[in-house]
């Protein structure tokens, strides 16, 4: 069975040998180009950007004896998959997103770097038509830099510099995300190519 190669890899740059799970475990494409990376029998989260940095980590504190304090060394914390979607999520819709209290006991939040790239609105975004069938618009007060749009595999299909439009006619039909650029802004909207 398929496929007959990898389209990307990833190896631990330190330690290639310290990256290794023998059951579980997940990937997943981002819109933006990162990947998301779940290493389950170490109930490990990471994300890496497109060179291979890693932007944020999370290290599962539930495991079979309870939850841990932060800074423990966690066994027995599995975690089948993770996967990440974004706030305007179907599922979401009417939901409270408040963040919450810290799963674990005596947290310190102090200890916590903001690694990732901002998620911002720019200001008075809109994206039309869509569905869309030759070109997408997109308005918005403040400059966009580029324009990604990506399959619902995460593949990159198609990249624009510096443009308020996006040309769909060599794009199949189908679900597409589109991630909109500015500055160090992102903003990712799905959109439909008919």
């Amino acid at each position: 069975y398929g496929p007959s190669s990898y389209d990307w890899t990833y190896v631990d740059p330190i330690n290639p040998e310290n990256f290794f799970s023998s059951i579980l475990s997940s990937g997943q494409r981002l819109p933006n180009g990162n990947t998301l990376i779940c290493d389950g029998d170490s109930g490990y989260f990471f994300e890496l950007d497109t060179s291979n940095t890693i932007v944020w980590e999370y290290i599962n504190p539930d495991t079979t004896n309870g939850i841990l304090s932060q800074g423990d060394s966690p066994t027995a914390n599995f975690v089948f998959r993770a996967l990440k979607f974004s706030p305007d999520f179907p599922a979401f819709i009417g939901r409270d997103l408040t963040p919450g209290n810290p799963i674990e006991t005596n947290p310190n939040p102090d200890d916590c770097d903001n690694l990732g790239i901002n998620d911002l609105a720019l200001s008075s975004l809109k994206i039309y038509p869509n569905p869309a069938t030759t070109i997408v618009n997109i308005e918005s007060i403040d400059a966009i830099n580029r324009i990604e749009l990506h399959n619902t595999l995460g593949t990159l299909v198609k990249v624009v510099f510096n443009s308020n439009t996006v040309e769909l006619n060599n794009i199949e039909s189908g679900i597409y995300f589109m991630s909109v650029y500015h500055n160090d802004a992102i903003v990712t909207k799905r959109i439909i190519k008919q």
